[in-house]
């Protein structure tokens, strides 16, 4: 200090004293990018989410209505079925269920903030369709039905699906894979965020005693 402080030495040791060390450039740039993706993210969510919860629901309600036969099924007749669905039946069926559970976690993952919650949220919302399988090949169907998701979605959509795909409610389960996919890539994004924000962030006292002996000098 060298015997005295001068008058803009002493204001900056009381910013200091007040508010507390500025932090350091790397660290505002980290916490900017991990607010950037954290933005991005919810944004695919935002918009794909309920896309897949929709079709979830019509391959469940689809399942109900669709008679089971060994020929084509077009797109428009399984849609105009959906007018048949008896409520009773429908809040009876134990998938339907998938649908306001994953709704729940869905806006509580877009409405919060907490890097632990939204991580949580998103292995919860990985794993949910496995839930509602058969519980004897629950993890089997869980690893297989992302395989062939793509070809039962392009089948539903082009009318190449029987009778026997919609009633046994295979569109509605292809539907809760794009699901369960969807979160996988979330999770993995919230992980790497959360990495990111944290990435060689100092300790609040090493940066006091740098902010100091800058002001010392």
């Amino acid at each position: 200090m060298n015997g005295k402080w001068t008058g803009e030495t002493d204001a900056n040791q009381s910013l200091l004293d007040t508010h507390g060390p500025r932090p350091p450039a790397q660290s505002r740039a980290a916490t900017f990018a991990g607010s950037r993706m954290k933005r991005y993210v919810n944004i695919v969510v935002a918009v794909i989410a309920p896309i897949l919860l929709v079709m979830v629901l019509f391959g469940i309600i689809a399942s109900l209505t669709v008679p089971f036969s060994h020929t084509a099924v077009p797109f428009r007749t399984a849609l105009g079925s959906l007018v048949l669905v008896s409520m009773s039946n429908l809040f009876g069926c134990l998938p339907f269920w998938f649908v306001p559970i994953a709704a729940g976690l869905l806006a509580t993952f877009l409405l919060c903030s907490r890097e632990a919650v939204r991580i949580a949220i998103a292995i919860t919302s990985f794993v949910l369709p496995m839930l509602f399988l058969d519980p004897s090949r629950a993890i089997a169907q869980f690893l297989f039905l992302p395989f062939v998701a793509v070809s039962t979605t392009i089948g539903m959509f082009a009318g190449s699906l029987d009778g026997e795909t919609w009633s046994e409610g295979f569109v509605g389960l292809e539907a809760a894979a794009w699901w369960s996919m969807l979160w996988s890539v979330v999770l993995v994004a919230e992980l790497v965020r959360g990495r990111i924000e944290t990435y060689e962030r100092p300790a609040n006292t090493d940066v006091i005693a740098v902010n100091r002996a800058e002001i010392s000098k």
